[in-house]
């Protein structure tokens, strides 16, 4: 059980039901949801707003929601669908493309040096003398 478990269920803007709860950041907390309106399942990444929120942190997240909005389609970007601020849990949103797999912390924590250590070598070879001058 986690501190989030009574969210479970409840439904942003009346289009996103909450899930389950995937995983907290510093200032958000990601959870996969339902679409109701097509049944797709996706991601929401959520910022409570309290009363204390700074609000350069507010204005943050509403960057970070228009920038990732105005990314174009690419391999290497997940998909933004959709975004706001649900007035009943006093949060605002952004909804994303769901990809299942570990967590980008799980899956640095779980390299060995060798991965580590190879992912920072050019793949022309230059770390070891063998490219280009």
């Amino acid at each position: 059980m986690t501190n989030y478990d009574h969210l479970i269920g409840k439904v942003l803007e009346g289009r996103y039901r909450l899930d389950a709860y995937i995983a907290g950041g510093g200032q958000a907390n990601v959870w996969r949801v339902t679409d109701l309106q097509s049944g797709v399942s996706r991601a929401a990444k959520l910022f409570e707003a309290r009363l204390n929120t700074p609000s350069q942190d507010i204005e943050r997240f509403r960057k970070e929601s228009l920038l990732l909005a105005n990314l174009k389609e690419h391999r290497n970007v997940v998909q933004v669908h959709d975004g706001g601020f649900d007035n009943i849990l006093r949060a605002f949103y952004i909804i994303m493309e769901l990809i299942d797999g570990v967590t980008l912390h799980d899956f640095i924590a779980n390299r060995t040096k060798t991965e580590a250590a190879n992912d920072r070598v050019p793949a022309n070879g230059a770390a070891n003398g063998d490219g280009p001058p």
